[in-house]
């Protein structure tokens, strides 16, 4: 994969997993899939050559759809949602100096790997000790991602479980654009090209 692949591919992972905390915090629904393909991101624990390693482009279509959307439909956005992918890439950056809560999320991430071998990656015995490493780590950096929606489905402690682990993966997939050489001026400049990039990967599912 090129460069520019590598980015908005880590990229629609960032977005989906943002996407569906949205729909749990929303409709109380998510996609299965979607975050089995986000636990497998997190689990990957080496900076990869390329993202083709991590997950195969039809595991990541939710993503670059909305990344087309997000660039194509400027006035029919979920503002929420790109508050959210914003706040992910702050958080991302941050860790990029943070060597200690790095080291520490890394050794978290290794112990729930270990639990899903006896278990499954989608137990909710492995959502809850992710879950649990979220809060002992990213919650206490700043600024916070703070999720709106509906009290009843938030109050829930299998969906906070759920965000937590979305959360944790859409930073991780953030850190991931940055280590591809993703910037934020990228939005600005380079939305034609990442838009472009994104069709090309759709065309992969």
């Amino acid at each position: 994969m090129s460069r520019i692949e590598n980015q908005v591919a880590a990229l629609a992972v960032v977005v989906q997993s943002c996407y569906e905390v949205r729909q749990i915090a929303t409709k109380n629904q998510y996609n299965n899939e979607n975050l089995a393909c986000g636990i497998k991101s997190i689990f990957y624990n080496n900076h990869p050559d390329s993202a083709d390693v991590v997950f195969h482009m039809q595991e990541i279509q939710t993503g670059l759809q909305y990344i087309q959307h997000f660039f194509t439909h400027k006035d029919n956005r979920d503002v929420e949602l790109i508050k959210m992918v914003a706040l992910c890439m702050t958080l991302a950056k941050k860790l990029l100096v943070h060597k200690d809560m790095i080291k520490k999320l890394e050794q978290g991430i290794v112990r729930a790997q270990e639990q899903s071998r006896q278990f499954n990656r989608l137990h909710e015995n492995v959502l809850a000790n992710l879950s649990d490493l979220y809060q002992q780590t990213i919650s206490t950096m700043e600024p916070r991602i703070m999720v709106s929606g509906n009290a009843l489905f938030l109050q829930q402690k299998t969906n906070s479980d759920r965000i937590r682990v979305l959360l944790l993966c859409g930073i991780r997939c953030a850190l991931m654009w940055y280590l591809f050489g993703g910037r934020k001026w990228h939005f600005f400049f380079q939305s034609g090209k990442i838009v472009h990039t994104a069709r090309t990967l759709l065309k992969l599912t």
